[in-house]
């Protein structure tokens, strides 16, 4: 997600930070089943501890990919928002079809739609 909006991010980051959240999910996953208690790491909801892991993640993704290489440009060409307009070396660009008449309104409909559910859902079950 990061890596959409910065381009700088690069694979070392992004398996370091995959790392780090499959430890740390682990960890809290089997001392939750074992009953093992370990203070705000366990004690936590675990909707909260996903913003906590979340956090850490990011930052994980960012410091590594700041100590080690950044992509080549023509790796990413096309990728990122700064480079959605750029071709890689010796690739075509992708031809663009227009859009159907209402398409933009039926996606905001549907968006909107899809905000709702999640808002019921999370209306019912708390």
């Amino acid at each position: 997600l990061l890596g959409l909006f910065w381009s700088r991010l690069n694979a070392q980051g992004a398996m370091a930070s995959l790392l780090t959240g499959l430890a740390l999910g682990l960890a809290r996953l089997t001392m939750e089943a074992s009953g093992i208690e370990m203070g705000w790491f366990t004690g936590i909801n675990f909707l909260h501890f996903a913003i906590a892991l979340f956090l850490i993640c990011s930052i994980v993704l960012v410091a590594v990919s700041m100590v080690t290489a950044p992509p080549p440009a023509g790796q990413i060409a096309g990728l990122t928002f700064a480079t959605a307009n750029e071709t890689a070396p010796g690739a075509e660009p992708l031809p663009v079809a227009p859009s159907p008449p209402g398409a933009r309104r039926l996606d905001l409909i549907l968006s909107g739609l899809l905000i709702a559910c999640v808002l019921a859902v999370w209306l019912v079950f708390s």
